[in-house]
């Protein structure tokens, strides 16, 4: 078997996302909480790998929303990385609105992500983590930086959500920090699971114009309609599924939804950041769909308006 899914290998998570410039977080956050329930999976930590001071206020707040308000956060020590007035179309009123208790809203300060991630790896077993990214790569080439060794000794493996696997294209996650994401490929020796732009960006996702789930006390909601009202006003709230995709595979694996590539590598242009994926030689895979974009479409949309 390429992949251990969590549904059959039950391991712990660390979670590393760019919550802010996108509403797929969310929409991922609330489906790894999901799925963590369903399968009975311990979430270890969370970070935000920009320097959005309303990041970790999200995530807690989608945290508390789906029961868990004990999981640790954690944020990059970069200053000024993604943390302009267009990365805060919801977290700074979802911070404000539900009352998180880290800063700037909150008094707690959250956690060096770094750090945090450290901490649970050297009292983790070996190949006992899941290590899934939903955005730059910044965090853990920091963390590899750090400690190299104890990250490939812990982790089992990593489902990321990057790059481009049929054209070589720039893709954004890796565009905004193709330093990071280079070392990160190069120096990670345990397989890395790709999903894609094109696995997810076709998965429309999240909600309709009306509905019971349509409420001012429903964080997950606010966040897709304040991000889509910004950046493209529509009549319905529904978004492309990057992250989604991610997080799903790594509870799911190979079956109905998706299936693997051949075995490759990610090659990144030093000079553009383009992106694609070239099979023949290497240890990791891209994630592909294995049914319909509006069967998965649905799938999510379904858990993101229970939550």
């Amino acid at each position: 078997m390429k992949f251990e899914p969590l549904k059959r290998v039950k391991r712990n998570i660390l979670l590393d996302t760019d919550i802010g410039p996108d509403c797929d977080d969310v929409g991922a956050l609330v489906l790894l909480h999901h799925l963590a329930k369903k399968y009975d999976i311990s979430i270890s930590a969370i970070c935000n790998c920009t320097s959005n001071p309303y990041g970790c206020g999200a995530i807690d707040v989608i945290n508390r929303y789906c029961g868990a308000p004990e999981i640790p956060v954690g944020i990059t020590e970069r200053s000024d990385f993604w943390d302009g007035a267009d990365t805060k179309c919801y977290n700074r009123l979802l911070s404000e609105k539900f009352h998180t208790k880290y800063q700037p809203v909150g008094p707690k300060h959250p956690n060096s992500a770094v750090e945090l991630y450290k901490r649970i790896l050297e009292k983790a077993e070996d190949d006992s983590i899941l290590f899934i990214t939903i955005g730059m790569l910044n965090n853990i080439a920091e963390l590899a930086e750090a400690a190299v060794d104890l990250l490939n000794r812990k982790v089992y493996a990593f489902v990321t959500m990057a790059g481009r696997e049929n054209e070589k294209q720039k893709e954004f996650n890796v565009n905004c920090d193709g330093i990071s994401f280079r070392k990160f490929t190069e120096v990670i020796q345990k397989p890395i699971f790709f999903s894609p732009f094109e696995t997810g960006a076709g998965v429309m996702s999240g909600f309709a114009e009306k509905g019971e789930w349509n409420t001012e006390n429903n964080p997950v909601f606010l966040a897709y309609r304040e991000y889509l009202n910004a950046m493209r006003p529509k009549k319905t709230y529904l978004n492309a599924s990057y992250d989604l995709t991610a997080v799903h595979f790594a509870f799911e694996g190979e079956g109905d939804y998706y299936k693997l590539s051949e075995s490759g590598k990610m090659l990144c242009e030093a000079d553009t950041n383009e992106t694609i994926f070239q099979t023949g030689s290497g240890k990791d895979f891209c994630i592909e769909r294995n049914c319909t974009e509006e069967e998965l479409g649905a799938y999510f949309s379904r858990i993101l308006r229970n939550a």
